[in-house]
């Protein structure tokens, strides 16, 4: 019971405090608050990044590789002939 009594005391003194007192009060514990929910959200980040298979994942989204465009094997091998937009189809 005396625990109980005495967060009534407490909560009576935080009434009585002037307004602007009260203001950092609420202001500081949401800052707190804040701080720790971005904390824990950046550790959760990190790990779900961590946790992503980055082979398995670009064979996932199946990007056509810059070799693989028609004309490039041959203009790499040292053929001069150059590709033009209607070669390609």
């Amino acid at each position: 019971m005396a625990f109980v009594l005495k967060i009534k005391e407490n909560i009576k003194k935080l009434q009585d405090l002037p307004m602007p007192r009260k203001k950092i009060i609420l202001w500081t514990i949401v800052a707190l608050v804040g701080i720790i929910w971005i904390y824990f959200w950046f550790q959760n980040a990190k790990e779900k990044i961590q946790q992503i298979d980055t082979k398995g994942f670009t064979e996932q989204l199946n990007v056509p590789s810059f070799l693989d465009a028609p004309g490039i094997q041959e203009n790499l091998s040292g053929e001069e002939e150059a590709v033009t937009p209607k070669d390609v189809k």
